[in-house]
């Protein structure tokens, strides 16, 4: 334990994500307790801010045309900050997990996780530009200035842009940084499993004596063990992120068949690309990454359980019994999100299948309306 609490994470997971994690509060950074914690604060008032802004902005501009997407995105958003204040609440546990993380096989994912986080960061004033070069005054100030209009353009695009840098920050930027660790940590996980699977595929049964079985075991234990504490951690976080995004996915897909694309404003238009696309591909994403971990899990119960077979009938022995009996008997591994939806590759078409069913129930309900 001593080893683990003098353990650099910097070692364990990608720089980005652990600096965004630091400067966020969500784990503690030794020598500039100052600095993040003023960053930290810093942070916090953004997230109340942005989450006081939205609901008088649409408080202000209600539509009743647009009340469902409204409704839809102050969920989101209030989701996203109870994650926020979740994480800084966990930050112990999440520091002590993270330390004890081995990332050493985890570099091959470590260039490509950097890329994504700096992608990610960045969006948030490409959506802020867009949003400048396509509104004219009117819209800017109903949206962002409770209804008002600026005389002069400089200063109405500088409030603006701050205002649309911080919503896309708060959601869903935070939400894709903690599904991005959680991606990563799956992914470990799942090379690690690979490289066992390979390992206990090339011995021959002659070779695969018990001392080699329990090594094999031995390290399927640590993976189990990150697994776990992964489970523990961020269940919710990824729940609530999950719920979030495709909340705001079938509220979108819905308004894209109820409403004339030509005939919407253009700030609505950029809304339904960046949040309809950053949802689709990050539910997408958390499920793809979680399901391979029960595959790579089940995958090397098989290859065991082959390969002790084999050995038992070369050679019979209590113990490797045991060894083997006592895997197969073990339940299959699951990720889940809090316990309440088990994240894997299924549940993607289970998504589709409830978003169709929105789609058609909100198509009735608007042609009841017109009726």
């Amino acid at each position: 334990m001593k080893y683990f609490l003098k353990k650099d994470l910097r070692n364990c997971i990608p720089r980005f994500i652990l600096s965004y994690f630091r400067w966020a509060g969500f784990v503690d950074a030794s020598g500039q307790l100052i600095k993040t914690s003023f960053v930290s604060y810093t942070l916090d008032f953004i997230v109340l801010f942005t989450c006081i802004d939205t609901l008088i902005s649409i408080l202000v501009s209600y539509d009743s045309s647009e009340v469902k997407l409204d409704i839809i995105f102050m969920s989101s958003l209030a989701l996203t900050t109870i994650v926020w204040y979740r994480m800084r609440y966990k930050k112990k546990s999440t520091t002590n997990f993270l330390q004890k993380f081995d990332g050493t096989s985890s570099h091959s994912h470590e260039k490509k996780f950097n890329v994504l986080v700096f992608l990610t960061l960045c969006i948030p004033a490409i959506y802020s530009a867009c949003i400048i070069c396509g509104m004219n005054k009117s819209e800017a100030g109903l949206f962002f200035i409770y209804g008002y209009e600026i005389e002069y353009i400089s200063i109405q695009n500088i409030i603006v842009a701050i205002k649309s840098f911080c919503d896309y920050t708060v959601y869903p930027t935070f939400g894709n940084i903690v599904a991005l660790l959680y991606i990563f940590l799956c992914l470990h996980c799942s090379d690690y499993l690979n490289n066992l699977t390979r390992k206990v595929d090339k011995y021959s049964p002659k070779d695969f004596t018990p001392s080699k079985q329990i090594d094999i075991l031995k390290g399927r234990a640590e993976i189990y063990d990150i697994l776990v504490n992964t489970e523990r951690i961020f269940s919710f976080p990824i729940f609530s992120i999950i719920v979030a995004n495709v909340l705001m996915l079938s509220s979108i897909s819905g308004s894209f068949l109820i409403s004339d694309w030509s005939n919407t404003e253009y700030i609505w238009k950029i809304e339904r690309i960046f949040y309809g696309t950053n949802a689709c591909l990050y539910v997408t994403s958390i499920l793809w990454a979680a399901g391979t971990v029960s595959i790579e899990m089940r995958k090397f119960k098989e290859i065991f359980h082959y390969k002790t077979h084999l050995k038992l009938l070369c050679k019979y022995s209590e113990e490797q019994l045991h060894l083997k009996m006592d895997l197969m008997n073990e339940p299959d591994f699951l990720l889940t999100g809090w316990n309440v939806i088990h994240l894997g590759r299924s549940t993607i078409l289970c998504l589709i299948g409830t978003l169709l069913t929105y789609t058609v129930l909100v198509i009735n309900t608007h042609g009841e309306k017109e009726n």
